[in-house]
């Protein structure tokens, strides 16, 4: 770049069902293939230049490179100055707990849509920006979407009452399952996904009627143990689900009653001084 640094990038998931696969894989291993990778090429690059390193990538490629930039081989780590993750997903227990992750962390920026999924996914520990977007709901994923003002990103108070619940739904849910159970429901999901043909997860809408008929003849053909892990997980995300919408609008109505509360007490105090 022109300021004489570097600037290592990592695309995010592409559309195959393999690399959504990994995505899901996250929510119980760690080091996947993707993630050594990463570390391997940043290793790399460090070996074969001399100048300041910023990493960063958007979505998985986010994880990456925290990942990356945390567990990469040699001294010349130290020549990072920056790692950027674009409402990338964040990692499991035990990465944290490292001393290499904690080494890094005061350099993580972390960027995230108003309405965020992916990026409040498992815990990072790092603080993060919440930006603004001109698309909605998932679709604010897309950082094409991010609104910039000159040279700066169009910043958001906080994040929206609808990311809080997913995020709060999403954390129970996965906190309830053990390792075993996440990994037994991504392969059996992904399973019945490649079993009807699938190759692309844009195929899954563009082909939904083709498809339709291999999911349920795929779901009749299942044996009863994967049956009832699907049953019991989906059951369990609904469960969750509700119970975390229902905590979140308790909040909300509470907190309008006090600022009711207040504001009447203000009234009064007012016609009291007059």
């Amino acid at each position: 770049l022109s300021d004489g640094t570097v600037y290592v990038s990592f695309r995010g998931t592409d559309d195959t069902l393999v690399g959504w696969k990994e995505d899901f894989y996250f929510s119980f291993k760690t080091g996947t293939a993707g993630q050594e990778r990463a570390a391997k090429y940043l290793s790399s690059i460090l070996r074969n230049t001399d100048c300041p390193v910023r990493v960063g990538g958007h979505s998985k490629g986010g994880n990456f490179a925290v990942y990356a930039a945390a567990f990469c081989e040699g001294a010349a780590a130290g020549r990072i100055i920056d790692v950027y993750t674009n409402d990338g997903p964040g990692f499991l227990k035990n990465v944290l707990e490292t001393a290499e992750y904690q080494k890094i962390l005061p350099l993580v920026h972390s960027i995230l849509p108003e309405e965020s999924l992916f990026g409040l996914i498992l815990e990072s520990n790092f603080s993060y920006k919440v930006v603004t977007s001109s698309r909605k709901g998932i679709m604010q994923h897309d950082a094409l979407s991010w609104k910039v003002r000159r040279n700066r990103f169009e910043e958001a108070p906080r994040l929206s009452e609808a990311s809080v619940v997913a995020e709060k739904t999403l954390e129970t849910w996965l906190r309830g399952l053990s390792m075993k159970e996440r990994k037994d429901f991504v392969n059996i999901v992904f399973s019945v996904l490649g079993d009807s043909g699938l190759e692309n997860v844009s195929e899954i809408g563009k082909a939904q009627f083709r498809v339709l008929p291999e999911l349920v003849k795929s779901w009749l053909e299942m044996d009863k143990k994967d049956k009832r892990v699907l049953r019991d997980a989906i059951s369990r995300f609904l469960r969750t689900g509700a119970t975390s919408l229902t905590e979140e609008l308790k909040v909300k109505l509470f907190s309008g009653r006090e600022k009711k509360k207040d504001s009447d007490k203000e009234s009064n105090n007012e016609k009291e001084n007059n």
